[in-house]
């Protein structure tokens, strides 16, 4: 059917007048009114009626004046091997083939000359076949492809092999004829599919998508097939050969969820992805570093690590060492039949900088101490010469994994480096200062990692940047005895906390006043002290060891910190949380046999001048 490209078409009239040639256009009315009237997807009736192209050719006079029922329209078509042509070229079911209904606008369904076949009596006539059945069949329908017999006794190589084909049919390797345009067509239209063969058709190296089997609990839609499609394609006969580009859309009944990819195109003669399957819902894993989560279902206790059924209910509570950080309002959560949880986990933040006065309690020379009273404070031990692990610093817990030391005590000054992480080992939750003492509430770790501040390099720059961060082989377990201490990420209270004379509390098994390390875990508030009173009083062979990212805190009358206490933290209260500000970091030398210089000031290392560096390092 031809397309019109002109917005108006013309009939151009050219006549003899006196005046010579004379030529005059006319609006050809019909014309103009299938332009305007008639879609580009519509049939234009010789009425001018129009219809939608898909009914064109379709055995039923959809146009008044049938003008889409006729050989000039259809004669071209080719219909599919599962479908009947009329005489005049249309299309219609294969089921059509005489059923007693005209389903061909010409009636040529009912026409064809099997169906005037009865019940055979046992004979046939002459210009009929007699199939091995018993069933008689016109002489035309033998040996043309089709299995017309219903025992197929018409198309075998006994009744065709002598079958003399014109020279525009195709050959069937049993003897039938078809036509030509047939062969490789991708239909097999021959009885054994011979017009299809792959050595014939060059495709018997090339893949070939195959239709797999429906998936167990769900189904899957060929795009691009009609209801009324009865092919063994369109009907997902498994193994039928799908055509290039052949997309599966896959879905699964009720309670089934698809594992996989949904949309399968077959793309050069191989599915783009694996078919997916339908699995059960569930609910997804539930997994919280801050909750303890207990699932249970029907009853039963479940594991919270695996996919659960609908209907599991999950309670929540927040970990030992952790709070909410807000009131939820619930604390079980529903498995849904959607496979989705009703509500989500919620969060509970980690406690710190808690101080625990129900610690047992101990004195040491009138200083009280309590197990447990500060338990971010973890002791840093070395082996020594002997094999024997001794306690050298002191560190903060700020996370699980993580603990914050001076970077001095763990830098060797004759090579000028970091010593190996494989020389130390941390206790976390100690009382007693001696590592063969096992603390109840002890917890030895391997360290995974030594960062020390890359500027740092030890005596030689005055132990500026005396900072390390030590990794831990497994994180502790919180306790009330073992918690981090508060890191003020956005140093808000620096300013009230740090300010002359308010006290920051330290924590060491130092040396005391009997030039003796304590055996138990000792505590002092030392005050802030401002950068000029303690530039003008202590002496100068000690000032350039105050560094800018230093502060002074202490006493001159006997209390102070001493070596062993060295790395510890030293926190101040605000809100009845503590907040790590310094760092043990450097004092005078004592002189004599004496083992700490307890009358003056000591340095500490600002923590707020590398919390960058610090949060760098450990995310």
């Amino acid at each position: 059917m031809g397309r019109i490209l002109c917005y108006v078409c013309c009939i151009l009239f050219i006549f003899q007048s006196d005046n010579g040639l004379k030529v005059e256009s006319r609006i050809h009315p019909h014309e103009r009114f299938q332009r305007q009237t008639c879609s580009a997807l519509e049939f234009h009736c010789a009425s001018g009626k129009c219809i939608s192209s898909t009914l064109l050719c379709d055995g039923f006079k959809d146009c008044d004046d049938g003008s889409d029922e006729t050989a000039h329209q259809c004669n071209k078509i080719r219909c599919p091997k599962f479908a009947f042509q009329c005489s005049y070229g249309a299309c219609v079911d294969g089921s059509a083939k005489c059923n007693g209904i005209a389903d061909c606008a010409d009636g040529s369904d009912e026409k064809h000359p099997s169906c005037d076949v009865k019940p055979s009596t046992g004979v046939c006539k002459s210009s009929e076949f007699h199939c091995k059945s018993g069933k008689c069949i016109d002489n035309t329908l033998v040996c043309d492809g089709i299995k017309n017999c219903d025992d197929g006794s018409d198309e075998t190589f006994e009744q065709c092999s002598k079958f003399r084909c014109s020279p525009l049919t195709f050959r069937c390797s049993y003897g039938a004829c078809v036509d030509l345009d047939y062969r490789c067509d991708g239909q097999p239209h021959c009885a054994d599919s011979s017009d299809e063969a792959p050595i014939l058709c060059g495709t018997e190296n090339k893949p070939t998508c195959k239709l797999p089997n429906k998936p167990e609990n769900g189904n899957y839609k060929i795009l691009n097939c009609k209801e009324t499609d009865t092919s063994p394609f369109c009907l997902q006969v498994p193994d039928t050969i799908a055509p290039e580009y052949t997309i599966l859309e896959y879905r699964c009944v009720a309670g089934y969820n698809l594992a996989g990819t949904a949309s399968i195109p077959c793309i050069e003669g191989q599915w783009a992805n694996s078919h997916p399957a339908c699995v059960p819902v569930s609910c997804p894993p539930l997994e919280s570093n801050n909750l303890n989560i207990k699932c249970n279902y029907k009853g039963n206790n479940v594991l919270c690590e695996k996919a659960m059924a609908p209907g599991t209910v999950a309670s929540l509570e927040c970990k030992v060492s952790y709070q909410l950080t807000f009131e939820p309002g619930y604390t079980k959560i529903t498995c849904q039949e959607n496979g989705k949880w009703d509500r989500p986990l919620f969060t509970c933040t980690q406690v710190c900088g808690k101080r625990n006065p129900k610690g047992k309690p101990f004195v040491s020379n009138g200083v009280q101490a309590k197990v447990g009273e500060f338990p971010w404070h973890v002791g840093i031990y070395r082996y020594s010469a002997n094999g024997t692990l001794q306690q050298i610093c002191g560190g903060s817990l700020i996370n699980p994994s993580t603990v914050v030391s001076a970077a001095h005590c763990f830098w060797s000054e004759a090579y000028g480096k970091t010593m190996d992480k494989d020389n130390f080992r941390i206790a976390a939750g100690k009382y007693y200062r001696d590592w063969d003492i096992k603390d109840s509430e002890m917890q030895e770790r391997q360290l995974s990692d030594i960062i020390v501040h890359e500027k740092y390099k030890g005596r030689n720059l005055h132990f500026s940047s005396d900072i390390a961060l030590l990794k831990l082989n497994i994180s502790v377990e919180l306790t009330w005895a073992v918690l981090p201490v508060c890191v003020d990420w956005r140093n808000e209270y620096e300013r009230f906390q740090l300010s002359n004379g308010n006290l920051g509390i330290t924590v060491g098994w130092g040396y005391t006043q009997n030039n003796e390390p304590s055996n138990e875990l000792l505590t002092t508030n030392l005050p802030f002290v401002d950068f000029q009173t303690c530039w003008k009083t202590i002496p100068e062979t000690f000032q350039s060891y105050v560094t800018p990212d230093k502060f002074c805190a202490g006493y001159l009358n006997g209390t102070s910190v001493c070596p062993g206490d060295s790395g510890g933290g030293m926190a101040f209260a605000h809100d009845q949380k503590y907040y790590l500000r310094g760092l043990v970091s450097v004092g005078l030398e004592p002189e004599g046999d004496a083992k700490c210089f307890t009358d003056q000031y000591t340095a500490f290392t600002k923590v707020s001048d590398f919390l960058s560096w610090i949060d760098s390092n450990i995310r």
